[in-house]
């Protein structure tokens, strides 16, 4: 899997990458395609619109849950390179390089598969992996730290697997709806292990209020009636950017008040950034 592209984008500022515009209501792949692509970015329905607004100036988006039917365009195209998300334990075709993310918060080897845990497949599939990256990390991590993850993980993994440490890197809040972001705010997430999201705006605002729904949560009408009661003129609603894109569907119920979102990028660890670049560049086109 491969929930976040910025990296590899960073290996030849000559790739041209485009996207698919579409929305998390298209149920079927819509393919428009530039002459200058060499990059397809494929996802699934439920991150369409986030994979738009984060990655449109790199790359076209194709929105389809046959993976198979997204790879078709590489034939046909002439595109250099796929990345697709949420594609680890998809058999029905071969990769040149899988890229394993786990969350340092809940680390693969010490969970276990749904409804027991988050994982999709078993531990023991991470031997597939080229590459593992531990999500989440705190910024302080230390190398003591570091290497416990290493030791745990890696009698799971094949021999000389690259193992890299990523933490979240916020940055300035964008508006969805409103005018001005107040400092007093009321804090929204539905995002795995969102403790991190939660120190941020505890940092650096007044948190009014904070509610938390769990992973892949869909909002309905009552949950925003409900926050909407907590506001006035002196308070705004701060989110994430994964719940930016559900909240957009509300535009009736939220448009008439200060509703921002904390966009972020990711930040490797021990001066690891170059190098993972070069991990992904020469691995991945090896093959």
């Amino acid at each position: 899997i491969f929930q976040s592209p910025s990296v590899f984008m960073k290996t030849n500022e000559n790739l041209a990458f485009t996207v698919f515009p579409s929305t998390m209501k298209l149920y079927r792949p819509e393919f428009a395609i530039r002459d200058s692509v060499s990059c397809l970015c494929c996802v699934t329905i439920s991150t369409s619109t986030l994979a738009f607004n984060k990655f449109s100036k790199y790359c076209k988006v194709i929105v389809t849950e046959n993976r198979n039917l997204g790879l078709l365009l590489n034939d046909k195209n002439e595109i250099d390179y796929a990345i697709l998300d949420d594609a680890f334990q998809n058999r029905s075709f071969e990769s040149n390089y899988r890229i394993l993310l786990s969350s340092s918060q809940k680390p693969f080897y010490s969970d276990h598969i749904f409804p027991l845990g988050k994982l999709r497949e078993s531990k023991s599939n991470a031997i597939r992996a080229d590459i593992l990256i531990f999500t989440k990390c705190p910024e302080n991590l230390t190398k003591q730290q570091s290497n416990d993850f290493v030791y745990k993980s890696s009698k799971f993994l094949g021999r000389n697997v690259p193992i890299l440490f990523s933490c979240i890197d916020y940055k300035k809040p964008i508006k969805i709806y409103g005018n001005k972001l107040s400092k007093n705010v009321v804090a929204i997430s539905s995002i795995a292990y969102p403790n991190d999201f939660f120190k941020y705006v505890e940092k650096n605002f007044k948190l009014i209020d904070k509610i938390q729904y769990p992973d892949h949560y869909i909002y309905k009408k009552i949950d925003l009636e409900n926050l909407i009661r907590k506001l006035d003129q002196n308070i705004s609603i701060l989110t994430t950017e994964k719940d930016a894109v559900k909240l957009c569907e509300y535009e009736d119920i939220l448009s008439s008040y200060d509703v921002y979102y904390v966009p972020i990028n990711t930040k490797f660890l021990f001066g690891k950034e170059g190098e993972t670049t070069y991990i992904i560049k020469d691995n991945g086109t090896k093959n």
